[in-house]
């Protein structure tokens, strides 16, 4: 069974079914529910409201639903702190016999999902400008307070000696497309930025997203918004949320947002961050094991948009020097 194979995949009918049996003022029986996307855990339904949209979040699979419930129950007390929109849970659904886990739903942030969005290397410069401030907001929160508002500390999350083994013994899902010297660049990449990866010290472990890929970043184009500029406009999926090293959210500079070394925005990332030589390699190998794993994903689930937005993350990545 693939890692995303879904125990509870839904339907429009079902989704609208089990929506309107406990919030029954949403439902309009003319206006039928859109699949927005369906991920790893989560299937997401929009409907359209008096004004805007609502989103609504079930999961796919079992082991989400304490995922699920950490959003629900830690956004609200997360989003005042930070620069930009996150989702903001308004209906919490319960489980029913109809549907046996819980639920919730947000109004739809505007923006579209940055690896649909095809963005020019100026477009990632603002990203990362944008991400910069956003990752320092977020990570300067107090670890302390974090944990009591329910935000859960994971240290598998921080080993990279396993993410990195579990990345080396799923390479059977990577692509039979992809050119086996890159495969084995990559490969190699992904163990000498191990080896040069000092472990992190959890005294300077924060408050992480945890999932920070371009898919969950959105992106306002010009126009879309009369009066606004471009630029990163929401961060969404927050299901892993968690306290851990930081060098897991600043991975997606890298992989993303081609940050390499000597690049400008350096300057802003060291008034931030202290930019040792261990942060940054812990950096590129989280860039990295994403990159491959995004990969797999998007080719088993035949998703063009995330499986380009992968394979640009990888041959950007190579083309860097190492930290």
């Amino acid at each position: 069974m693939l890692p995303w194979t879904p125990d509870h995949p839904t339907t429009a009918a079902l989704a609208a079914e089990v929506i309107g049996a406990q919030f029954p003022a949403l439902i309009d029986p003319s206006a039928p529910l859109t699949l927005l996307g369906s991920g790893w855990d989560n299937d997401v339904w929009t409907l359209d409201l008096p004004a805007g949209q609502a989103a609504f979040r079930f999961p796919r699979r079992r082991i989400a639903v304490e995922l699920l419930e950490t959003e629900a129950r830690v956004l609200p007390w997360l989003a005042p702190q930070l620069p930009l929109p996150i989702p903001l849970p308004e209906w919490i659904g319960a489980p029913s016999p109809r549907w046996p886990l819980p639920f919730y739903g947000y109004r739809l942030l505007p923006g579209q999902t940055a690896d649909r969005a095809r963005l020019s290397a100026a477009d990632r410069q603002r990203v990362a400008r944008a991400l910069i401030g956003f990752l320092a907001a977020l990570h300067r929160i107090p670890a302390a307070a974090a944990r009591a508002a329910g935000v859960p500390l994971d240290t598998s999350r921080s080993d990279l000696e396993q993410r990195v083994a579990r990345t080396l013994a799923r390479q059977d899902l990577l692509p039979a497309r992809l050119d086996p010297a890159l495969r084995a660049a990559a490969l190699d990449a992904l163990t000498g930025a191990l080896a040069r990866a000092a472990p992190a010290d959890p005294a300077g472990w924060a408050c992480c997203h945890g999932d920070l890929y371009a898919r969950h970043l959105l992106w306002q184009a010009r126009g879309a918004d009369p009066g606004s500029a471009p630029g990163l406009c929401g961060v969404i999926d927050w299901g892993d949320l968690c306290i851990a090293d930081p060098a897991i959210d600043l991975g997606i500079l890298w992989g993303f947002c081609d940050l390499a070394p000597g690049a400008a925005l350096m300057d802003d990332l060291a008034a931030r961050y202290p930019l040792t030589p261990g942060l940054l390699a812990r950096a590129r190998v989280h860039a990295i094991v994403y990159a491959l794993r995004l990969l797999s994903y998007a080719d088993g689930v035949a998703d063009a948009d995330l499986y380009d937005e992968a394979m640009r993350s990888i041959r950007a990545l190579l083309a860097q020097s190492a930290p």
